[in-house]
């Protein structure tokens, strides 16, 4: 699987029902903080910090 296919399929309908404001937020100033030298930063704030786990809310949440 490609990097690229793996984020845009990362917070779809199906999987991501609904965004959670914090998290979001979260996400995005690490993405903005992250190195991009380092993998390990980056895989970090690819999969835990903006994973969909970290992003996503049960719609009803």
């Amino acid at each position: 699987m490609k990097l690229r296919d793996h984020f845009q399929g990362a917070w779809t309908a199906n999987n991501c029902p609904a965004i959670n404001e914090k998290g979001l937020d979260t996400c995005l100033e690490r993405i903005r903080t992250t190195s991009c030298s380092s993998a390990a930063d980056f895989f970090n704030t690819a999969f835990i910090v903006c994973g969909s786990g970290s992003v996503c809310q049960d719609a009803e949440d």
